[in-house]
């Protein structure tokens, strides 16, 4: 359809220049059907959806299609049918094509447009070429990128997030990228941090959880949201900027966000908190997270290893034994629940129950709980907890031997 607007557009005689111009428009109309209030076929008019308007005032005061230039339909059709964000749509003014009419080309390609891209001051079909090449571009690429990330090739969705970002950020001189393509770039920028997280937190190199928080400063001042904050927040975590990852994760918290955000923030900052020393601001966030997720299983094996570090060892014993009670088919394949069937035992052992210990210990099948190094530096358990796991765990072998 574009390759026959587009020979239409081309045509020479004044005849086949309208109606070129009539299928261009007709094409942007099929993307504005909800936007129209009146369409009058005799006389071709178009009528923006406006609620002081009736159909027969907007017969009489729409402007035919056959006023507006060659560049203004050109226009109309890139601007309706825009290949960046899938159901843009363009409505054409009255009072715009009326301008257009009288001024010529020049009203028109400044009218206001809802696509992302548009023409800049040229009218040719070399134009609007680099426009559609630009936006395939940028789709294959992404399209590529998420294919790539899903099989587990990391190292090359992060290249195509570099082809997609480079190629908004160098522009193309035929192409003007407007305010919604501007966004795309900043959740263009955030999937890539997401990707270069994953890499960093996989093969343990900081350099990638760098470039992730990089990305995510960028992302937030393009594309601003609580998720994007939060992981950028969790990317300073991990590496070890917990001073400026509490200030981050503090400022969604003051924006008021729902219970699902309100959860992650205050867990995360718990964490955070924590790795600073600060075990009454991480047990008090971490209460909060227990309460905004309605007792989530991550948030209450934290806010219970916390309690059992500051010395509340039986509430914190009584909250995990509460998960494992209301889950009797098992824990490891709950999210966020991977901690509790090793860290009950650990504190039943830390507070003499040795019994209950070592048979609550036959109960862990994920062998890194048995890693005190990974509890220790991956799951980040509190010194105590991680204590009372070395004794259970040389208990448990000197009852085998």
């Amino acid at each position: 359809d574009i390759l026959r607007v587009s020979q239409g557009i081309a045509m020479s005689t004044a005849s086949q220049q309208v109606t070129a111009r009539r299928g261009v428009v007709l094409a942007a109309i099929a993307v504005t059907l909800p936007f129209v209030e009146c369409f009058n076929p005799s006389s071709m008019a178009l009528k923006v959806n406006k609620p002081d308007h009736d159909c027969a005032s907007a017969r009489s005061a729409s402007t035919p299609l056959q006023a507006l230039s060659d560049a203004g339909s050109r226009r109309a059709f890139l601007a309706g049918a825009s290949l960046l964000v899938p159901g843009a749509v363009f409505a054409q003014n009255p009072a715009v094509s009326e301008d257009a009419a009288a001024k010529g080309d020049a009203a028109a390609l400044n009218a206001p447009a809802r696509g992302n891209i548009k023409i800049k001051t040229s009218q040719s079909l070399e134009k609007q070429m680099a426009v559609i090449n630009f936006t395939a571009k940028i789709d294959k690429a992404t399209e590529k990128a998420f294919k790539l990330a899903k099989k587990g090739n990391l190292k090359g969705a992060v290249k195509e997030w570099d082809t997609v970002i480079e190629t908004y950020e160098n522009g193309n001189d035929e192409v003007v990228v407007t305010p919604q393509a501007t966004y795309r770039l900043g959740k263009s920028l955030g999937e890539r941090g997401n990707v270069l997280a994953e890499l960093g937190k996989q093969v343990k190199k900081g350099e990638y959880l760098e470039r992730a928080v990089a990305d995510y400063r960028k992302a937030v001042s393009l594309a601003p949201s609580e998720d994007l904050r939060i992981k950028l927040a969790v990317a300073l975590s991990a590496l070890g900027e917990y001073k400026e990852a509490d200030k981050v994760f503090g400022e969604v918290l003051e924006g008021g966000p729902g219970n699902e955000v309100k959860g992650r923030a205050y867990n995360d900052r718990g964490v955070a908190r924590k790795m600073l020393g600060d075990w009454e601001g991480a047990q008090s966030d971490f209460r909060e997270a227990v309460e905004a997720t309605r007792g989530s299983p991550e948030a209450v094996a934290n806010y219970a290893l916390v309690q059992y570090q500051q010395g509340e060892t039986k509430s914190a014993i009584d909250m995990l034994m509460g998960q494992v009670k209301s889950n009797p088919l098992g824990l490891s394949t709950i999210e966020g629940a991977e901690d509790i069937p090793a860290a009950l035992a650990a504190m039943e052992y830390g507070t003499g129950n040795k019994e209950a210990a070592l048979k609550d210990l036959t109960k862990v099948t994920d062998p890194r709980f048995r890693d005190l190094r990974y509890v220790k530096e991956g799951r980040l358990w509190p010194s105590k907890v991680v204590e009372a796991l070395k004794g259970l765990l040389e208990e448990e072998k000197a009852a085998k031997n």
